[in-house]
């Protein structure tokens, strides 16, 4: 059997899966498809790697930046794998709500969960007035706390490529959960540091363990279930013993997710990943 990891950068994450796959006596390849290339002739599509040709795999796991770092040929390759009857996790419809921010949240309220107020394309006079926090802006298109700030209030307006949201919870802290396949494998809370107010780890965050209770696994549950991802990381607030939903991210990091809680997360990626595909 073979099963692929489609991404555009060989992280510490996307290796530590690699290595997973390949310890089962899976046989495993990195693609990045930008070194794809294709011959379209009548009914036959033929596919090549680096310019040898691609063995198609069973299944493949998207890591990120598929479709915000390289677009058009991430969207190529996942839908000729989808054509090529290969399973692709995540469909490429979560891809989707995965990239659009603004979709996002629409799927989450759509699912009846807890959630900032959310403003695109709305006259800044007006996100103003109905806003009494401070406000959030983020990119639609965005990852890792890149490119959000937070202000008193909005002084020009934010186009198309960002949104605006009201400001929850409490200052440099969320809560970051880990699912797969459905699953819920721990939890973590995570704290910025020094003058920065964003939490990421990708921003020098630092992690602590933190008790799942069971209002914590259903609101996380539900939120993975409005997205359909297959493996997610789902950011949260807490808020007068409630939770509050911020994003969901698909193929997060987990490094330091792994070093505070001594989950192997690759672990649990894989097998859920076999049972999904199948071990032969």
């Amino acid at each position: 059997m073979k099963i692929d990891v489609i991404g555009v950068s060989k992280t510490w994450e996307t290796q530590s899966i690699i290595d997973e796959i390949r310890k089962r006596g899976i046989t495993c390849q990195y693609v990045d498809p930008r070194n794809i290339s294709y011959i379209i002739d009548n009914d036959k599509i033929k596919c090549f790697y680096e310019d040898k040709n691609y063995e198609l795999p069973k299944a493949v796991i998207l890591r990120g930046g598929l479709t915000r770092s390289i677009k058009d040929a991430g969207r190529l390759f996942i839908n000729f794998l989808e054509l090529s009857q290969v399973k692709v996790l995540d469909k490429p419809v979560t891809v989707w709500r995965d990239l659009d921010k603004a979709y996002q949240s629409m799927c989450l309220v759509k699912h009846g969960l807890p959630h900032p107020k959310t403003f695109y394309k709305i006259p800044s006079k007006l996100v103003n007035k109905e806003v009494k926090t401070e406000i959030v802006t983020k990119p639609v298109l965005g990852s890792k706390g890149r490119d959000i700030s937070k202000r008193q209030h909005l002084e020009s307006e934010l186009g198309d490529d960002y949104l605006a949201q009201e400001f929850r919870g409490r200052l440099g802290e969320d809560i970051r959960v880990l699912v797969v396949n459905g699953k819920i494998i721990g939890a973590m809370k995570r704290k910025s540091q020094e003058d920065e107010w964003r939490s990421n780890v990708a921003l020098g965050g630092k992690g602590e363990i933190f008790e799942i209770t069971e209002n914590l696994e259903k609101v996380a549950s539900e939120a993975q279930k409005s997205l359909g991802m297959f493996f997610s990381g789902i950011d949260l607030l807490e808020e007068n013993g409630d939770y509050i939903v911020l994003e969901v991210n698909r193929a997060p990091q987990f490094r330091e997710f792994q070093k505070i809680t001594n989950i192997d997360v690759a672990q649990k990626v894989v097998e859920e990943l076999i049972n999904e595909v199948g071990d032969k």
